[in-house]
């Protein structure tokens, strides 16, 4: 992701105008704003930015009516867009209900008036996102399989090995594969894609010094056909202390490979 992507803020206040200007310039980021949804428009069009901050409640034209015509528009629509808003607040709905129900990247409740890296943090995470898709559908176009698909490393790893990557894809942030060691109902309900950027979001929520995850050892292993059971120590080590807990993990063989079907922490 290039410290000098290009950012545009569309904002009728001018405070939180200046705000965002001062927060994302002293990162590194190129930033350009309007302050109504009429210019806002008139500028994405000639500059076509990496990133969208964009309010919600606006004169002239609104901002529900920017991300209508974007969306209209094939020379905007792949724009990414971060709400920033009060409209949360006054309806008393959380950030996570309007996020999926605007289709944006992201929302921030405005009236919380986030500290600044915690603000930076989340749109490093949307940026990194969109260069995340952006790097699968280039490997998807020269026929080298999405990233979205489990590598064939993984399809061969042993319970034992799946159970390591999965505790320390946390390091590298391989959220892709930390995603693919699980079976479905661990899955949940969401994408790969979404489980990446709401994994994204949290490694970024702790800023400069993410702790660190490894599988210390392994103390029991089973293994009969189809299914596996393991009892491992793990440790989280962060800048000042370390904690180590049992874990016992469930595995399944499936067509793709071994896969994790519960994690339960064992008592001390």
């Amino acid at each position: 992701m290039p410290m000098s992507a290009r950012i545009v803020v569309i904002d009728d206040d001018p405070d939180i105008v200046a705000f965002l200007k001062t927060t994302l310039k002293i990162k590194g980021y190129e930033v350009t704003v309007a302050y109504d949804g009429e210019d806002g428009l008139r500028l994405l069009q000639s500059i076509h930015p990496d990133l969208l901050i964009l309010d919600l409640m606006m004169p002239k034209v609104s901002g529900l009516e920017v991300m209508h015509r974007m969306r209209e528009d094939p020379q905007m629509r792949d724009i990414p867009i971060v709400i920033f808003s009060a409209v949360g607040e006054k309806t008393g709905k959380p950030e996570e209900f309007w996020r999926a129900g605007l289709k944006v990247e992201d929302f921030i409740n405005k009236t919380d008036m986030p500290d600044p890296l915690a603000l930076i943090g989340r749109i490093e995470c949307v940026l990194r996102r969109r260069e995340y898709v952006s790097n699968g559908e280039i490997a998807a176009a020269k026929g080298e399989g999405a990233a979205r698909v489990p590598r064939p490393s993984l399809q061969d790893a042993t319970p034992r090995e799946v159970v390591r990557c999965f505790i320390e894809a946390w390091n590298s942030q391989s959220f892709g594969e930390e995603y693919d060691c699980l079976a479905g109902p661990m899955q949940g309900a969401i994408t790969r894609d979404e489980y990446v950027f709401r994994r994204q979001q949290a490694y970024a929520e702790e800023s400069a010094s993410p702790h660190r995850q490894r599988l210390v050892t392994v103390v029991e292993e089973e293994t009969a056909d189809d299914m596996a059971r393991l009892v491992v120590e793990r440790e989280d080590a962060y800048e000042k202390r370390k904690n180590r807990r049992r874990e016992q993990y469930s595995l399944n063989k499936t067509a793709a490979g071994w896969k994790i079907s519960t994690v339960r922490v064992l008592p001390k």
